[in-house]
């Protein structure tokens, strides 16, 4: 039984399909503690730094297929051993599809298309109509523009604070073949 998870392991090499996406994981790491601390530093802008999320999140949307790939190998040579593994990739994959590309929601962009302010929307709620990253910036003098900061930021850090999390455990993981 051993011998058949071992050569299992081998052929489907789950940790290798992780460190192929090293690269982008460390990146959007490295990009997603700046923004907190701009985020934090400099509040009024929250709906310019998560024009910025969406961008890094976006990138990685567009990989999800190998995402996917990646959970469904660690899935197929599972004996308990990544069972936290695959249940916060599952859960990262939900941050990701959340903050991801969709023309109907906050991110309404395409597949490889750059985010900008204007493909980003903000409103819809508390009665405060949605209008573009754009047009915010450019009504910061507005009633409602508290409000708009206010949503960036706590959509932004919802999704980051799990999404960096994580992403560290993964890049740990790479070096170490450990998930803790």
């Amino acid at each position: 039984m051993g011998l058949k998870r071992i050569v299992k392991e081998w052929w489907v090499r789950p940790l290798d399909r992780l460190r192929a996406m090293e690269p982008d994981l460390r990146h959007m790491a490295e990009m997603f503690a700046v923004l907190l601390d701009d985020c934090a530093v400099q509040e009024k802008s929250a709906p310019f730094l998560l024009v910025k999320f969406f961008h890094e999140v976006s990138r990685l949307h567009d990989k999800m297929s190998e995402f996917y790939a990646m959970i469904q190998a660690f899935e197929s040579v599972n004996d308990g051993r990544y069972d936290a593994l695959i249940r916060d990739l599952h859960a990262m994959s939900v941050h990701i599809q959340a903050a991801g590309r969709n023309r109907y929601q906050m991110n309404r962009t395409e597949k490889g298309e750059t985010v900008t302010p204007e493909n980003v929307f903000l409103g819809g709620i508390f009665g405060i109509w949605t209008f573009s990253v754009a047009y915010w910036m450019e009504h910061q003098e507005s009633d409602a523009f508290p409000v708009i900061v206010e949503q960036a930021k706590c959509f932004m850090e919802f999704h980051v604070f799990f999404m960096i999390k994580t992403t560290t455990k993964l890049l740990v993981m790479t070096d170490t073949g450990r998930y803790e």
